[in-house]
């Protein structure tokens, strides 16, 4: 990208605070921040706890979520996602019901494992999965199990940014009136 996503601004608000905004809606509670982010970009009400493994990619952040998690399911919500709407996590949430599952938003039926529910009681599975270096979650995601919640083709809803071109592309395509 050539710089912090997390300091991206849409509609007036840092991508961090819009995530952690989203998820205090959806939840009702404060997000806690996972990963090396300076206090100075931490808003105000939330935490932040260190990568469970530095350097390991997004797993390192899930099995920290996971280690600090106090309820039975764990809301994962990457940052440079922010087409996802409220309505489409309150989808994801309303269907964990008794399943044991990680439970995540998909498009077209392959998983977005950055856009998911994990139970708290996979913990074990995934820090396993960080101390053996196998970090590409997809591949847990196949051996713990999975269900995917299916969203509409809204390119934008699981659009992850990871260039200036993909962010140019994004404020082009999205759709404002949408909440």
């Amino acid at each position: 990208m050539g710089r912090d996503k997390r300091t991206l601004i849409l509609d007036g608000s840092l991508l961090l605070q819009r995530q952690a905004d989203l998820l205090r809606e959806v939840t009702g509670l404060n997000a806690t921040l996972v990963g090396e982010i300076p206090d100075s970009q931490i808003p105000s009400g939330l935490r932040r706890i260190d990568d469970a493994i530095p350097d390991c990619g997004p797993l390192g952040g899930i099995v920290a979520a996971l280690q600090d998690c106090a309820t039975t399911w764990a809301l994962i919500l990457a940052v440079d996602m922010p087409g996802i709407k409220v309505r489409e996590l309150d989808l994801l949430i309303s269907s964990c019901g008794t399943t044991t599952k990680v439970i995540t938003l998909s498009q077209d039926g392959t998983p977005e494992p950055l856009a998911a529910l994990y139970p708290s009681a996979s913990v074990d599975f995934w820090q396993k999965q960080l101390e053996s270096g196998l970090l590409k979650i997809r591949l847990g995601l196949e051996e713990w199990g999975f269900q995917t919640v299916r969203l509409a083709r809204d390119e934008q809803s699981l659009f992850n940014i990871n260039s200036p071109e993909d962010w140019d592309a994004f404020l082009r395509n999205r759709k404002t009136d949408e909440v």
